[in-house]
């Protein structure tokens, strides 16, 4: 049996999701406030959404940073 790909292309703003059954995703998230607890909500509802897409696959392919980008917003 061939192993279950998925792969990620996270971002803060709009992270990308490849399934293992061909479905591309795409999660969104913005800020709401600018404090550590809301942020630290936004990454646990960011990790959430993301784990609904990746359970029961076998490998997780992340994209590796841009290192050529400057700064990007989110």
């Amino acid at each position: 049996m061939s192993p279950r790909v998925v792969g990620l292309d996270l971002s803060l703003s709009a992270t990308g999701i490849a399934t293992a059954s061909g479905e591309l995703v795409t999660v969104r998230s913005t800020p709401d406030l600018d404090t550590i607890a809301a942020r630290c909500e936004r990454l646990v509802q960011l990790l959430g959404a993301i784990l609904e897409h990746v359970q029961g696959d076998d490998v997780v392919v992340l994209e590796g940073p841009a290192y050529s980008q400057q700064a990007q917003a989110g």
